[in-house]
């Protein structure tokens, strides 16, 4: 059986063997995954830092898949703020810099 593309565009194929949960993460990667693994870098300052808190945020959002409703922007702006909490938790310069911002 052969990915077929899905109604966003090519990039988000469905892969044969991927369960459910497995086609939603993907999803959210492929969509999501470059914005939010840009902000980690700037947030952590660490390239496999900022990694982990992109797994971490993909973790939250397949636990919580009501983070995932509403459009495409507003979904952006949920996982971004996922990926700021989850970088000040493991950085304590990180929380500093997001309490200078706010």
């Amino acid at each position: 059986m052969a990915a077929a593309p899905s109604g966003r565009g090519a990039r988000e194929q469905r892969h044969p063997h991927d369960t459910a949960d497995e086609a939603l993460v993907r999803a959210v990667f492929n969509e999501h995954g470059r914005a939010m693994l840009a902000y980690a870098t700037v947030l952590t300052g660490d390239r496999p830092a900022a990694e982990d808190v992109l797994h971490q945020a993909l973790i939250h959002a397949w636990r919580h898949p009501a983070c995932l409703a509403g459009d495409r922007t507003a979904v952006r702006w949920r996982l971004l703020r996922v990926v700021r909490d989850l970088a000040s938790e493991r950085s304590p310069a990180t929380s500093r810099l997001n309490l200078a911002a706010r």
